[in-house]
């Protein structure tokens, strides 16, 4: 039997197609390797294939096992979280229409059936598109990282060419699917995937080009990826999205720390550890410069951190929504609504940054403490995940994309209940935004569907 008979026999058995193409090479190259271990061993071609072949073992029961080793994963677990945490969502697009319904019939339709039917109508759209992305291959969307980093550069021009402002943040309109929409929403899942595509671009040349070492083609392209990543931040900050620029920033950061750590064998760990400070510390110096260049350490914005924190400082501006949620934790009950509801309107009309307030308030602290509970589960699975993922690209994926949803999740609980600054941060799958829903389960289907093909490159020894 000559080898591509044998390999054709063997990924037969595997049911799972996609995989076949990368359990070929694999054993291919296993077997190739041990011909030639033969071959140096003074034996004839023809023979040294075959013992090579039979010392793989039968076709057919090395198909099965392989078959058992790479059938698509299905993360039921994150999965189950994903949907606790949309029901959620549901809860507070409820509590939403009832704290804005309209008190007079004439007004029009009421504010409760557009938030629930609305919330419907985001939930399955963005069931449909990520029912399509998850069997779409991490891989194919990866080799089209320009196109998308230049869609994201696009969409943040556009926006500050024709659209609109509301409270200082650009906005623009989509028409029949979402009135107003802030362009961070896209574009950062856009560039993660864009960097992403970037650095592992950096290892496939590193295998194409034999003659460089990996280190000294990163040293040759580190600028050219450092100018494309400080352009994203640029366009964010452009849109008056700055705490979309530094979480987008942090997701740099981790991705770069993730890719040393895993993919530069031929650097030792001091070498590495060098690298990744050189990394981090050049990034908080020019992080610092930025802040001190937009003003972030004026009165005004030191006095609304110091609100954040502390709202009695100043309850009757930067620190009012502050006070009102204090407000309603203070007089909240384990179940059932809080004796203090009147101020909760007030927290209700700014949308959904304050959505843990809202279940607190309604539901109580039981009801909230479950949804907290589910969020630091998913949170955690995700960080799981990322490490069980062998193939580098698809956990860089799994890492750029959870970076955002722990930093929002954190920051925006940490901003409920006055531990936090004060901004724009939304929990995924609860805050009622249907546009951040819909990416949001966009992106968590790229992120189940890395999981499903975790083991689809990753060939173990199966005798």
């Amino acid at each position: 039997m000559q080898i591509k008979e044998y390999l054709n026999y063997v990924c037969e058995q595997i049911k799972y197609k996609p995989a076949r193409e990368d359990i070929s090479k694999e054993l291919q190259s296993h077997i190739e390797d041990i011909k030639n271990c033969y071959i140096e061993d003074g034996v004839e071609e023809s023979v040294a294939e075959e013992n090579a072949i039979k010392q793989m073992g039968d076709a057919k029961i090395v198909g099965k096992k392989l078959n058992k080793i790479h059938r698509p994963k299905l993360d039921w677990k994150l999965i189950v979280i994903v949907f606790i945490l949309l029901s959620f969502g549901f809860l507070v697009a409820s509590i939403r229409s009832k704290a804005n319904m309209p008190t007079n019939p004439e007004d029009g339709i009421g504010v409760k059936a557009f938030s629930m039917q609305s919330f419907i109508k985001f939930v399955s759209c963005g069931l449909i598109l990520s029912v399509f992305v998850y069997f779409i291959d991490y891989k194919k969307i990866i080799k089209y990282s320009g196109y998308l980093y230049f869609i994201a550069v696009f969409i943040c021009i556009f926006s500050i060419l024709f659209g609109g402002t509301i409270n200082g943040k650009v906005y623009f309109t989509v028409p029949l699917i979402y009135s107003n929409i802030a362009p961070s929403i896209i574009v950062v899942p856009l560039y993660i995937v864009a960097f992403v595509g970037f650095i592992t671009n950096i290892e496939k040349k590193s295998f194409i080009q034999q003659k460089i070492k990996i280190e000294e083609y990163i040293i040759i392209n580190k600028y050219k990826i450092l100018v494309l990543a400080i352009i994203s931040i640029i366009m964010l900050v452009l849109v008056n999205s700055r705490t979309s620029a530094i979480m987008l920033a942090i997701s740099y950061l981790i991705i770069t720390t993730v890719y040393i750590l895993y993919n530069t064998e031929n650097l030792n760990k001091t070498k590495k550890i060098i690298k990744i400070a050189e990394i981090w510390g050049s990034s908080l110096i020019i992080s610092l410069l930025v802040l001190i260049y937009i003003g972030a350490f004026s009165d005004f914005r030191i006095d609304r951190v110091k609100a954040s924190f502390n709202p009695e400082l100043d309850f009757q501006n930067n620190g009012y929504l502050g006070m009102q949620s204090k407000m309603i934790l203070n007089s909240a009950n384990l179940f059932g609504k809080s004796s203090t509801l009147s101020p909760a309107m007030n927290v209700f009309d700014e949308g959904t940054n304050y959505a843990l307030v809202s279940i607190v308030a309604y539901y109580g602290w039981i009801v909230a403490g479950i949804m907290v509970i589910s969020i630091i589960g998913m949170c955690t699975k995700l960080i799981v995940n990322s490490i069980k993922i062998k193939d580098i690209t698809g956990k860089l994926l799994i890492i750029g994309i959870s970076v955002i949803f722990i930093l929002q999740s954190a920051c925006n609980i940490l901003m409920n209940v006055n531990f936090g600054i004060t901004a724009d941060f939304n929990i995924p799958f609860v805050s009622y935004s249907g546009g951040s829903l819909i990416v949001n389960m966009i992106c968590m289907a790229v992120i189940l569907g890395v999981y499903r093909r975790k083991n689809i490159s990753y060939v173990k020894n199966i005798d």
